[in-house]
């Protein structure tokens, strides 16, 4: 949660003291994580100045996206962690470049069949998170029918459902179960825009 208060210029020394102290934490057993979840320490590490790029692909190569397992493998959990691990590898979409030229590969092969699983199967949550993940790559497919599918999901107030049925009744429960796929939406939303435009810009590749 430090990060990007830091990012920003905002500092709190006695935070820091103790990120440091409990840095090497990280590297040993002492605390287990998730491979995907150390990646996002190590991310958050990096943006501190307290660990490397190497630091970063050396905890992306842990992941289940680092392994480049069989595809059809994949399931709900697995593009979860898979989308997340492009987002720390690339810095939220900043340095797409920054992506393992395998990963990139084996993302342009399969992201189409998963991106159009989740349209299928109206999972507009994970279809935004892995729309996120195709535009922070070197040259992003910007999907046009998966876009026009996740935008006819979204409702005249501009909520995203997590699912098939937008859901109603209690103001506070509506809004947890659609905050999170709305959210993603927009950063998706964002970046693709971002790089759409970018593209357009002379000397561009």
């Amino acid at each position: 949660m430090y990060a990007p208060f830091f990012d920003r210029g905002y500092r709190n020394l006695p935070v820091e003291d103790a990120v440091r102290a409990t840095r090497p934490l990280v590297d040993g057993a002492a605390v287990s994580l998730p491979p995907a979840r150390r990646l996002s320490v190590v991310a958050a590490l990096r943006r501190l100045g307290l660990a490397s790029d190497a630091d970063l692909r050396a905890a992306a190569r842990d992941t289940w996206l680092g392994h480049a397992p069989a595809p059809w493998t994949v399931d709900r959990a697995t593009a979860y962690d898979a989308s997340h691990t492009v987002l720390h590898l690339t810095s939220w979409g900043e340095r797409p470049d920054a992506l393992p030229a395998g990963t990139v590969d084996y993302l342009r092969w399969w992201l189409p069949a998963w991106l159009e699983e989740c349209a299928q199967e109206h999972d507009w949550d994970l279809l935004a998170g892995l729309l996120a993940a195709d535009a922070c790559l070197p040259t992003p497919a910007l999907p046009a029918d998966g876009w026009a599918r996740l935008a006819g999901a979204q409702g005249a107030d501009g909520a995203v459902p997590a699912g098939d049925v937008p859901p109603t009744g209690d103001r506070r429960e509506v809004f947890d179960r659609v905050h999170h796929p709305t959210l993603v939406t927009a950063f998706a939303a964002t970046v693709a825009t971002s790089r759409a435009l970018t593209a357009l810009l002379p000397g561009a590749s």
